[in-house]
């Protein structure tokens, strides 16, 4: 049997390799994985498993809230909603074991997810730098906002700013 170590660099091996030059991984290649894989899993591997989903979402979340609200990206909707799936089915795995880090872990999952839609906003605004000026001086009023509480608002502000118009993210608003 492989010791630890090991056995959670080989699942980080393989992690890797299934993301190798692709925008995101489906579910089902996931999936293909886990075949050959223990059925218990030490803290490490149910951690890396839970950031990769986590990554995950973020990607397909952000691929369908910046596709276009008059043709949304249907595949990525379902994908971030698997791995959305996925991830929680994870996450109560490791929080039988450490269950003291749950609100820890779910403020990780939050930030990786927004992450991948500031890295595609940026991204989006490569070529206009007057977008990304306002970008800029209306996620730090949104950020003001939320510092003295009024979160719903920033949190709507800064979609606003984030999405570009005719998307969905935008739409959400």
């Amino acid at each position: 049997m492989k010791d630890t170590a090991t056995a959670d660099n080989d699942l980080a091996g393989r992690l890797e390799a299934l993301s190798v030059g692709a925008t995101g991984v489906t579910v089902h290649s996931f999936e293909g994985l886990f075949k050959n894989m223990p059925e218990e899993m030490s803290v490490a591997q149910l951690n890396q498993i839970i950031n990769f989903a986590s990554d995950q979402v973020g990607i397909w979340e952000a691929a369908y809230s910046f596709s276009s609200a008059y043709s949304p990206n249907a595949a990525a909707k379902a994908e971030s909603e698997r791995w959305e799936q996925l991830w929680g089915a994870w996450l109560d795995m490791f929080l039988k074991l450490i269950p003291d880090v749950a609100e820890q872990a779910h403020r990780r999952h939050r930030l990786i997810v927004l992450q991948h839609s500031i890295e595609k906003g940026l991204h989006y605004t490569d070529n206009r730098p007057l977008r990304r000026m306002f970008i800029g001086a209306v996620s730090k009023v949104a950020i003001g906002l939320a510092k003295i509480g009024i979160s719903d608002l920033s949190k709507r502000l800064y979609a606003f700013s984030l999405y570009p118009k005719g998307s969905v993210g935008r739409g959400k608003l």
